[in-house]
């Protein structure tokens, strides 16, 4: 286990044994190769050297991560003739990967159910764990100026401990580890490859199961995984979260290049603690103060690169969620845009979509939204309204839910549905 993954998770460092189910026995956690820590921590001795490793993930990640005795069996067959000495595997590593003693796998996890939405365009896998449970990951693909490319969504933790009145109501049971992170990207990108026109991954946001920051330590690592084999360059990984004031200070610092997405629900320290208990611990205050700072030394740090793009390059982002009530009214908006008014970031209407048929909520009218995102624009912001990952899809499973119940009703086009304005990106 990295040491990053012992430093998010008092559990699994004090066991490497997780329960499976209620009443069933321990389950050992797999020994996975994307653990770039313990597998060096292994290797101690033997020979292999960092430099070593990192051909490694280039060649696992250019064959797809298939299990381990394919890819050496792949690799052996090609390698002669085609590559340099200093990209060459050395035969030891390629006989630790093959020992059965070591137990080594590339992929603990499996896609147990793939639902996609009435478009096509957003799909959800139900990832299942090795220990039984699982997690969500959702794909969106769009078409951007001809390029098919696409954004995913994936989970930080099994449940979530913020009691968000919002989501769905799932316990918290553990932490992910950054290989169970990486895994969901990897599924993603093959189901991406499947496709007639295959698609690219250009954004990997962390606004799935689970509040990231609380899981800090396995994040920032799969993070770097994903900007060192993936390729995804700056700005292409979103980190959402409540707002844990501390963590996006320690973020700046260690990830400075990726985008800060504040889930907010009201614009009031005041109206936002009653609605999230967490909220009372990390003021407003405070955390506009991370959020700027992040901005800042983002800004920074791109002015070396081209200055001309710094007011396009934003790393700070606001997602403002539209639930009709007390805090979508007109003064909610004034507050909002004289809360954002003066700094760099981009606000972001998201329409609530109900998670299941029991939720009375609704989201605001088209009209309401509309004369809301005016308001807070009104203040100089730059705010854009769209409907979150895959709530197409849960829309179409609630819809799908009620129908059933009542078979003479016709399917309702969602309330959310904000037209032309819908997107990922």
């Amino acid at each position: 286990m990295s040491t990053a993954e012992e430093d998010s998770s008092s559990d699994e460092t004090d066991s490497p044994l997780v329960l499976s189910g209620s009443g069933s026995q321990p389950v050992s956690q797999p020994n996975s190769v994307l653990d770039r820590a313990e597998l060096l921590s292994q290797l101690f001795g033997t020979g292999i050297e960092v430099h070593h490793l990192n051909c490694f993930y280039r060649e696992l990640h250019l064959q797809a991560y298939p299990e381990l005795r394919d890819f050496v069996n792949t690799y052996q067959s090609t390698k002669l003739g085609k590559r340099a000495e200093e990209d060459t595997l050395p035969e030891s590593l390629l006989a630790f990967l093959l020992d059965a003693n070591n137990q080594c796998v590339t992929m603990a996890s499996k896609i147990q159910e793939i639902t996609a939405s009435p478009s096509g365009k957003s799909v959800k896998l139900d990832v299942g764990l090795y220990d039984g449970n699982s997690v969500e990951t959702i794909i969106t693909r769009v078409s951007d100026r001809g390029k098919h490319v696409a954004s995913i969504s994936i989970s930080s933790q099994v449940g979530c401990s913020l009691e968000c009145p919002y989501g769905p109501a799932n316990a918290f049971v553990r932490d992910l580890s950054a290989t169970e992170m990486i895994e969901q990207v990897i599924h993603a990108s093959r189901e991406l490859q499947k496709d007639e026109t295959p698609h690219t991954i250009r954004k990997v946001v962390f606004m799935g199961n689970g509040e990231p920051l609380l899981n800090y330590d396995a994040v920032v690592v799969s993070c770097r995984f994903l900007v060192e084999i993936f390729k995804l360059g700056r700005g292409s990984i979103t980190i959402s979260t409540v707002g844990i004031t501390p963590r996006i200070f320690d973020l700046t610092r260690d990830l400075p290049n990726v985008i800060v997405c504040l889930r907010l629900y009201a614009p009031t320290q005041e109206l936002r603690g009653s609605i999230l208990p967490v909220s009372s611990r990390y003021g407003l205050g405070g955390i506009l103060e991370a959020l700027d700072n992040h901005m800042a030394t983002s800004k920074h740090q791109m002015a070396y690169e081209n200055h001309q793009m710094l007011s396009r390059k934003r790393r700070v982002m606001i997602e403002y969620l539209m639930v009709k009530g007390k805090t979508t009214t007109v003064d909610c908006a004034h507050e909002l845009g004289e809360l954002c008014a003066l700094r760099d970031l981009i606000v972001t209407l998201v329409p609530f979509v109900r998670w299941s048929k029991e939720d009375s909520r609704r989201c605001p009218s088209v009209r309401a939204i509309s004369e809301f995102k005016a308001i807070v624009s009104s203040y100089g912001v730059q705010c854009s309204v769209r409907l979150s990952a895959g709530s197409d899809i849960r829309h179409s499973l609630v819809m799908q839910t009620e129908t059933q119940h009542d078979s003479s009703q016709e399917p309702r086009k969602p309330e959310s549905d904000i037209g032309e304005e819908k997107s990922d990106f």
